[in-house]
């Protein structure tokens, strides 16, 4: 027969179990934000035009977080919306530099921050959507 202790305890424990599994959640889909991100500006460092992801692969997975698109013209689509997401952040056609500082969660999106050649952004990050800028980078006049 429960008890009202027993039934506290067994209803504690089902909400500690809850909420590690939304946390679990929560940072995976931080993690995948972070790796996606970081295919994305690696295939547009300048050195080399990519160290470890080719420009192909950088717009697949800004535009979907996949490495590859099956269809040519959702790609060619990619494409377009790739080059236009780069100018508007001042950073077509190539970067120099990038760091990752942090990742929050924002519902189904994931709010990516660091930097690109010294100047500070914000990215959202949706599954299988393009990335959207939060904040652009302004770089300083030189």
């Amino acid at each position: 027969m429960f008890t009202m202790k027993k039934f506290t305890v067994l209803f504690l424990a089902v909400v500690i179990l809850v909420l590690m599994v939304v946390n679990i959640g929560c940072e995976s889909d931080s993690r995948k934000a972070k790796v996606r991100m970081q295919a994305v500006f690696d295939g547009i460092t300048r050195q080399g035009g990519g160290v470890k992801t080719d420009e192909e692969t950088a717009i697949c997975t800004w535009y979907m977080g996949t490495a590859r698109l099956a269809d040519f013209g959702v790609f060619e689509a990619a494409s377009d919306g790739f080059d236009k997401w780069r100018r508007e952040g001042d950073i077509f056609p190539y970067i120099d530099s990038y760091t990752i500082t942090g990742t929050e969660d924002a519902g189904r999106a994931v709010i990516v921050s660091g930097t690109i050649d010294g100047a500070p952004f914000k990215v959202r990050v949706v599954e299988r959507k393009p990335v959207r800028w939060v904040e652009i980078p302004e770089y300083e006049e030189e």
